[in-house]
């Protein structure tokens, strides 16, 4: 929906679109307890856990575009596959499950048309076909290597999650790195998926710090989101505080931002924070979120401006804490993601005594935690929310 105004001298003009559309989003809870794995069904309206989907070693959860189906990806050891949900069953049901030629990594992404899958595995990626009118529906029709890769065994290394523009024209993957020099720079590849044969190309980015056991030295980028405009792509870092272990992170892990047009790198975002695992932003592109934990171990989110016309593009606007508990490095707020219209931002919060498995509400128009939570279950890391 746009204005139509008028100015004398100058004559029509339209002000910004505004997208209309009137849904009730979905949204899915990853809980990843070893012994009782599941995702919880979310029913925003009611506040409250509609439905228990049992048996999911899950990690990142993908909505087809046309709110029909959920992709989740099962990275354990035994699984190594892609499991997808019926959303048109009341209760839902699975479909089917998509096995891929590799190690399965967090999360795949989807282009606006809904036709394709890109699904992270250890030494490259999974193209799954998504179309339901193609022949080979719900089947792996390519894989792109990459060279950055791991083991089929470790989700440290190799592709860990991917971005694809809306009109399927580029995707961009984020990985774990095997890195021991500092400072230094990681890598983000993109693939021009216009060519039959996409070769990948890979993009400087500037890490904000190494973590290292003995020997061993990594940079881990966990989670990469496209702006709706399909012009930048956000990239978060996995902050880690234990200074005796790391190199860097004087001002928490970054989120790197990649202007799709270039393929570079146009801003370095210091969170202030650490053990990130997700980003959201919302459908207008105007706020992108991420969940944390401060030097101090205190849970926070922090809202990035990232809005076109806005004077603090790129810069953190507001950090809020929702408990004073010190969380210790796996627990606290992990998961994030928005609602459509921007106004309701969902925080999965991993237990630690005295604090539940619990999803945090934030109201994004008074910038402030809801009194109002929803329970869910143990080690709940990610949360995804419907966009379309």
């Amino acid at each position: 929906m746009q204005g139509l105004w008028f100015e004398p001298n100058i004559g029509l003009g339209l002000t910004d679109g505004t997208r209309i559309d009137f849904f009730t989003p979905l949204a899915m809870v990853g809980n990843s307890r070893q012994s009782s794995n599941s995702i919880s069904v979310i029913d925003l309206p009611k506040r409250s856990v509609k439905q228990r989907l049992t048996n999911s070693e899950n990690g990142y959860i993908e909505f087809s575009p046309d709110r029909t189906r959920a992709y989740v990806c099962e990275p354990g050891s035994q699984r190594n596959r892609v499991v997808v949900y019926d959303l048109t069953k009341t209760p839902i049901t699975v479909m089917t499950t998509v096995s891929v030629s590799g190690g399965i990594r967090y999360g795949g992404s989807m282009p606006r048309d809904g036709k394709r899958l890109y699904v992270p595995v250890n030494d490259g990626i999974s193209v799954i076909d998504t179309d339901p009118a193609s022949k080979t529906y719900h089947t792996e029709i390519q894989k792109l290597p990459t060279k950055i890769t791991g083991s089929s065994g470790s989700i440290f290394t190799g592709p860990l999650h991917t971005a694809v523009t809306p009109n399927g024209r580029k995707l961009y993957v984020a990985f774990g790195e095997s890195q021991t020099a500092w400072p230094s720079q990681g890598i983000v590849s993109v693939f021009d998926l216009s060519q039959a044969n996409p070769v990948e190309k890979q993009i400087p980015v500037t890490n904000g710090g190494v973590f290292g056991i003995g020997t061993l030295s990594f940079v881990t980028r966990p989670y990469i989101e496209m702006s709706n405009d399909g012009t930048e792509v956000y990239v978060l870092e996995w902050g880690v505080n234990l200074p005796s272990f790391t190199k860097g992170f004087t001002n928490g892990s970054v989120i790197n931002v990649i202007q799709t047009i270039l393929d570079r790198e146009i801003a370095v975002i210091h969170t202030g924070g650490f053990d990130q695992e997700q980003l959201a932003i919302d459908r207008m592109d105007r706020s992108l979120w991420v969940a944390q934990l401060d030097r101090v171990g205190t849970g926070q989110i922090a809202r990035i401006d990232v809005g076109r016309r806005s004077a603090n593009r790129f810069k953190i606007t507001k950090f809020t804490t929702h408990t004073t508990i010190s969380f210790s490095s796996g627990s606290g707020p992990k998961g994030i993601d928005v609602t459509p219209d921007g106004s309701l931002v969902l925080v999965s919060s991993v237990e630690q005594s005295p604090a539940l498995p619990e999803v945090l509400l934030f109201d994004a128009v008074k910038n402030q935690f809801l009194t109002q939570r929803i329970r869910v279950e143990s080690l709940c890391h990610t949360v995804s929310v419907q966009k379309w």
